[in-house]
């Protein structure tokens, strides 16, 4: 469980959703741009773990991290995510833990939009709500092979995006009169931290 930041946070969503294409944005030179979509494959994006146990006062390496699911919560102050991760038992290391100041994203800086397609998005008003939280979850099954007692793999099986929002009655059009009539909407959720400049104007 942690806070959602700038630098990070981008690797989370490539473990979780497993495809991405990156770019130099547009007027800038040093901030690149990053599209996160779900790869059409059984075996999404691997992390490597460190772990630092103060208890032993050992560290370990584990291999083949993947996420089975992860939940982001916009809630609070700061808003978190918390990732549920497997991977392959740790391998006894040494590690020397360098830090990068990051951005976090506070409740302020996210906006809710609801509209009858995708194109209307951009000219829909933001629906004031209370909380969110999205979970991502991959159902992972581990791949067994003879020969072996640990699992040469994690495979993700029935990929779903589910959710809750809380939002307090402004009026019947907001939630309730699509909800009632089982009509599909298109939502996108923005976080934009404006009150940081990355490069010369992103």
């Amino acid at each position: 469980k942690a806070p959602i930041g700038d630098r990070h946070f981008g690797l989370i969503l490539l473990a979780a959703l497993g495809g991405i294409s990156s770019g130099t944005k547009s007027g800038e030179t040093v901030v690149y741009e990053h599209t996160f979509s779900v790869a059409q494959s059984s075996q999404h994006q691997a992390l490597s773990l460190f772990l630092d146990d103060p208890l032993g006062g050992q560290d370990y390496k584990h291999a083949l991290g993947v996420i089975d699911s992860l939940e982001v919560s916009f809630e609070g102050k700061f808003l978190e995510y918390t990732a549920n991760i497997r991977a392959k038992k740790g391998a006894t290391a040494t590690l020397t833990p360098s830090t990068t100041a990051e951005n976090r994203f506070l409740a302020k800086h996210i906006t809710l939009k609801v509209a009858s397609t995708l194109a209307g998005l951009g000219a829909a008003s933001a629906i004031q709500i209370k909380s969110l939280k999205l979970t991502i979850a991959k159902n992972l099954e581990d791949d067994n092979v003879l020969g072996n007692i640990a699992p040469v793999d994690f495979l993700n099986k029935q990929f779903s995006i589910e959710g809750s929002l809380e939002a307090t009655w402004q009026n019947e059009s907001d939630f309730k009169t699509a909800a009632l009539a089982g009509t599909t909407k298109a939502m996108r959720i923005d976080l934009k931290n404006t009150d940081v400049i990355i490069g010369s104007a992103a």
